[in-house]
C-alpha cells in the first residue's frame, strides 16, 4: 500500500519563512503549512519570540512567551475526521 498509512507523524522543526504561515517539518519529509490567522496567539508574537520554542516528543510545540500548548493534531485535525474507511 502506498502512502503514509503506517507512519506516525513527528515534528522535527518549525519555521515562519512565510510571514503569514507556520510550517511544520515532519520526519517523513512532509511540510505542513497553516495560516497564522488560525493561531492568533502565535500570530501576535514578535518574530524574536517565535524563534523561542521547544518541540516535545515530536508531537507538541511550546513557545517560551505564551502559555498555549500546541499538539500536532492542532495542525492536522483529528484523524477520525479525515481517515479513509
Amino acid at each position: 500500500m502506498e502512502g503514509i498509512y503506517n507512519i506516525r507523524p513527528t515534528i522535527t522543526q518549525i519555521d515562519f519563512k512565510n510571514k503569514s504561515k507556520i510550517t511544520l517539518h515532519l520526519a517523513d519529509g512532509r511540510d505542513i503549512s497553516c495560516p497564522l490567522d488560525l493561531y492568533p496567539s502565535i500570530k501576535n508574537m514578535k518574530a524574536t519570540e517565535r524563534r523561542k520554542f521547544k518541540i516535545l516528543k515530536g508531537q507538541i510545540i511550546m513557545f517560551q512567551s505564551i502559555d498555549e500548548v500546541y499538539h500536532l493534531q492542532n495542525f492536522l485535525g483529528l484523524q477520525q475526521d479525515y481517515q479513509h474507511k
